[in-house]
C-alpha cells in the first residue's frame, strides 16, 4: 500500500500540475477524474467521479448532476452537481460562499458566531408558501484547512453540518429580534430539519479554471417526502451554481471594497496584488511532505 501511495499520487500531480498552472489551456477529460480522485484522496467525504457524458458537461460549461445513495434504502441522497467555471479560484470561492448570496428565494440568515479562519455557525430560516410550513435550521460552517495542506493548495472545501439541538438557540435568537422580518411566533411554528449536510468544493485546475462542487443531503421533516426534497435540490442546482458562475468575474472588484479580506479554504485571508489574486501559503509550498506519507 505505501508503494501505491507513493506512485499513484505524483501520477495525479503530474495531471493537475501539468500545464495545469498555465492559463488558457483547454482542460482534458483525464483532467477532470485526476482532480476529483486527488480531491477523494485526501477528503473525509468522498466525491462521486463524473460519468464520460457527466464530464463533457462539464467541459462544455454546463452543470452536471447525479443523485448518490448515501447508505440503505431508507436514508435520504445526496444531491451532487458539478460545474467549471473560467475565474481564478479564489474568485469562485467569494462567489459562492459570500453571505450576501441568498441562493433560494425566501432564505433569511444571521450569523450566530464568526469562529475563525472561516469557520461560523449560521442560522437560516426559509419561508415557504401556505400551506407548507416554514423550515428553520442551525448550520456549523467549517473550513477543512487539512485537506488544503495535504493538497498543496489545489482543493478547498467548506463543508457543513446541522447543528441538531440548535432549535432552543434559534428561537432565542429571533425571540431578541436579531433576525429581519421574523417573529417569535413563525420561528415556533417552522420545523426544524432534521437532516441538512454538504459541502463547497473549488479545485484550482488552472490559474484561471476551476472546479467548482457542490453537494447537499437534507430531510426536511414534517409530511413533505424525501424523494420530493431530493427532486427540488437536484432542480436548484443548476440555478445556484449557474448564479456563482455569473458572480465570479466581479470578486476582484468586490473584495477590494470589503472591510476585511475574505478568507480562503486553508484558513488564511485571501490577498489582491496589483488586481489579481495571490497564492496562499499552502500553494507556495514546493515539498511534497504531508502529501505522500
Amino acid at each position: 500500500m505505501k508503494i501505491m501511495k507513493l506512485t499513484f499520487l505524483p501520477l495525479l500531480l503530474g495531471l493537475l500540475a501539468s500545464p495545469a498552472d498555465g492559463a488558457g489551456d483547454e482542460i482534458r477529460p483525464n483532467e477532470i477524474r485526476a482532480a476529483i480522485a486527488f480531491f477523494n484522496r485526501f477528503s473525509k467525504t468522498e466525491v462521486a467521479m463524473p460519468s464520460g457524458k457527466e464530464i463533457d458537461e462539464i467541459l462544455r460549461g454546463d452543470v452536471a448532476k447525479r443523485r448518490v445513495k448515501t447508505g440503505g434504502p431508507d436514508d435520504p441522497q445526496r444531491a451532487i452537481g458539478y460545474i467549471l467555471i473560467d475565474e481564478p479560484r479564489q474568485s469562485v470561492w467569494l462567489a459562492a460562499l459570500d453571505p450576501t448570496f441568498e441562493p433560494i428565494e425566501g432564505l433569511s440568515m444571521l450569523l450566530l458566531a464568526d469562529l475563525g479562519r472561516g469557520n461560523a455557525d449560521w442560522y437560516h430560516h426559509l419561508d415557504l408558501p401556505w400551506p407548507i410550513a416554514d423550515r428553520h435550521w442551525i448550520i456549523k460552517l467549517r473550513n477543512t484547512i487539512n485537506l488544503s495542506e495535504n493538497t498543496r493548495g489545489r482543493a478547498w472545501e467548506q463543508t457543513w453540518t446541522l447543528a441538531e439541538d440548535g432549535k432552543p438557540l434559534a428561537l432565542r435568537s429571533v425571540a431578541a429580534g436579531k433576525v429581519e422580518g421574523l417573529d417569535l411566533e413563525t420561528a415556533r411554528n417552522s420545523i426544524y430539519t432534521p437532516v441538512n449536510h454538504g459541502a463547497w468544493i473549488a479545485i484550482k485546475l488552472r490559474e484561471d479554471k476551476t472546479l467548482l462542487i457542490y453537494h447537499v443531503t437534507t430531510v426536511v421533516g414534517g409530511l413533505i417526502p424525501d424523494s420530493f426534497v431530493l427532486r427540488w435540490a437536484m432542480a436548484t442546482l443548476d440555478d445556484v451554481l449557474n448564479e456563482v458562475k455569473s458572480r465570479a468575474p466581479n470578486m476582484v472588484a468586490y473584495q477590494a471594497k470589503l472591510d476585511t479580506p475574505w478568507t480562503g479554504g486553508d484558513g488564511e485571508p485571501m490577498r489582491i496584488e496589483q488586481g489579481h489574486w495571490v497564492e496562499g501559503v499552502h500553494q507556495r509550498r514546493v515539498k511534497l511532505k504531508g502529501i505522500i506519507e
